[in-house]
């Protein structure tokens, strides 16, 4: 009698510690059902593409409202509505749909801003109620931004140098060139340090979002932040050993054109492989594709569920209106406790048994 009474409270505590964690992992099994990609329209991130499949359409005479949003919840935009269409197979017309939103300077409410570095949520509400929502993390966002801004700088660089080489080319006289040179030198003299925090930037990311894509995209990032560094410390050494110390303009000029070319890589990218895409990779990729493959980082993944709380998860527990709090922490909390109570629970019955005995 005395060990079913033990066995029973048991499995009882067994149940009640196990709770928390199951329900948190049913919620991170919750699918993906769209995304929101950040693109370039006008300016810089100033556009966005939004996707759903598999969802059900609206209820008749309701429709999907988007709205992003800031971290905290402050900052709120409110971008338009999808209307999702019912499949049809074989002639038969499914329970979901899909459907699609491109906000830009075409849109309502456009303004040229930049999208990734206000908004970092998305909700999409069925009148007053959040069917779906999706977020980038916290520390992520942050990072990525940092990481576009360092190659709009990296990029903005390569602008000023390659107006320079530009300028040489149609010098006629070795110190006019040579002017030219110097300043495109100067111009190029800080994008080694952008680079270097580009990387740490895209690496840092990838670590806080702890997400396949995310890591795709930041090893792109920094394969190109490699190919800029090697085009632009060629063209550097190429202008000082070549041209600045070359006093025949014909031969000077050979040189020139070869800047120009490396910069013009740096900066736009090069089709190394003859594809007619240039890609953000190896010997490919220069800062506008990093730029692209930095946007896609800070892409937000939607799921069936309410709105995030104000500084991070989106979601809500068992899908039973319960807000979920905390993080991985709280996680490795319950996991600790669970783990010590069955040693507690095991000790204090040996200590009973040998107590009666």
């Amino acid at each position: 009698m005395f060990r079913t009474k033990i066995i029973a409270i048991m499995a009882i505590v067994l149940l009640t510690l196990a709770a928390p964690s199951m329900a948190m992992q049913v919620e991170a099994a919750s699918p993906i059902v769209g995304k929101v990609l950040i693109e370039t329209d006008i300016s810089k991130s100033d556009s966005a593409v939004i996707n759903l499949s598999g969802v059900a359409p609206a209820s008749e005479g309701s429709t999907y409202q988007v709205t992003l949003k800031s971290n905290d919840g402050r900052q709120v935009l409110s971008i338009g509505s999808i209307d999702v269409t019912a499949d049809i197979v074989h002639g038969v017309t499914q329970s979901t749909g899909s459907g699609s939103l491109v906000f830009d300077s075409s849109s309502p409410g456009y303004s040229g801003a930049n999208l990734i570095s206000a908004y970092s949520r998305v909700t999409i509400t069925q009148g007053s109620e959040v069917a779906f929502a999706g977020h980038v993390n916290s520390t992520a966002i942050v990072e990525i931004n940092g990481m576009l801004d360092d190659i709009n700088s990296v990029s903005a660089s390569l602008d000023s140098a390659l107006a320079s080489a530009k300028s040489a080319q149609s010098a006629s006289d070795s110190s006019t060139i040579n002017t030219h040179m110097n300043s495109m030198i100067g111009a190029l003299s800080s994008i080694a340090d952008h680079t270097a925090k580009i990387d740490a930037h895209a690496t840092a990311a990838s670590v806080a979002a702890d997400d396949v894509g995310v890591t795709a995209s930041s090893t792109a990032v920094i394969a190109v932040s490699a190919n800029i560094n090697k085009w632009v410390n060629s063209a550097s050494s190429n202008a000082s050993d070549n041209v600045i110390t070359q006093s025949e303009i014909a031969i000077a000029k050979i040189h020139v054109n070869q800047i120009v070319s490396e910069l013009s890589a740096a900066r736009n990218g090069w089709d190394a492989d003859n594809s007619g895409v240039i890609s953000a990779s190896a010997n490919e990729g220069g800062s506008a594709q990093a730029y692209s493959a930095g946007q896609s980082m800070a892409t937000m993944y939607i799921t069936s569920g309410a709105d995030a709380p104000a500084l991070e998860i989106s979601n809500h527990i068992l899908n039973l209106g319960l807000p979920k709090v905390g993080d991985a922490t709280f996680t490795l909390m319950i996991q600790v406790g669970f783990v010590l109570s069955l040693l507690m629970i095991s000790l204090g019955g040996f200590m009973y048994v040998r107590n009666r005995s």
